[in-house]
This record gives C-alpha cells, structure tokens and sequence, in this order.
C-alpha cells in the first residue's frame, strides 16, 4: 500500500476509535440514575435550579435519564474533506441545547466539555490504533 493511502487508512481507524469511545462516553454520561421525583425531593431541592446559584450535586454534568431521548439522541458525525479527517460526537436534541445552555429556570451544564475531557484520556490508545494500523500497511 503506498505510504499517502496507508496513512489515511490509519488515521480513518483511529478516528474512527475515538469517535465510537466518546458516543460510548456520551451515553453512559446520559445514564444517570435520579428520577425526577427524586429531584424534587426536600432533600435535593431540584439540584440544578437556577436559584441556587450552582449546581446542588458532586457530579454537575451527569444527565439523569428520565425518558431517554437525549440519551437516544447521540450520534457520531463523520466529517472528510481531502486536507481533513474527523468527527464529532453530536445531540441534536432540543433537551440538548437546554441542558447545555441552561434555561430560565435550569443551570446549565458543561456536557460537551466533560465529554471532551474524558475522551482525552483516550488519544494515547488512539495513537496507539494509529501505529498498529500504519505497520500492518507496511506488511
């Protein structure tokens, strides 16, 4: 395989790692286990209203799955151009952009950044895939 071809097909698996480890992240994110009900208990206090200043949890960008939609609404989307290859993991739900941004009465949390900062932890075993995949043309 000629060094050019070789080099993108091993860039195209070790993006293509990445973005399955972080739609992984983005959904086990979107996977926590308080109920509404138990939002709104006295003890909680609905933890991310706006009124408290900050949110009321140790884990401020954990989603609580309630009916599953902004878990569901995960996807990756792969983007290439000849100079550029890569992706994004993407919720193109509205509760996305509410959770994200916050609304009038709800803080706002920093989702895609939490995300960002865990798939980080990943670029060494995506370097990892990339080398793998380089030698294996070389053979």
């Amino acid at each position: 395989m000629e060094l050019e071809k070789q080099t993108r097909w091993a860039g195209e698996r070790s993006v293509d790692y990445l973005l399955e480890t972080g739609l992984q992240i983005a959904r086990e994110r979107s996977s926590g286990g308080l109920s509404l009900s138990e939002m709104g208990s006295s003890y909680l206090d609905h933890p991310y209203a706006r009124r408290h200043g900050a949110i009321r949890l140790a884990d401020k960008t954990l989603v609580n799955e309630q009916g599953g939609a902004f878990r569901r609404g995960w996807f990756k989307d792969r983007s290439k151009t000849d100079a550029d290859r890569g992706g994004a993991i993407v919720n193109d739900t509205q509760v996305a952009d509410w959770l994200q941004k916050g609304t009038r009465t709800m803080l706002g949390r920093d989702i895609d950044g939490d995300i960002t900062k865990r798939l980080e932890k990943h670029l060494p075993q995506a370097e990892t895939v990339f080398k793998r995949e380089l030698e294996r043309g070389n053979q």
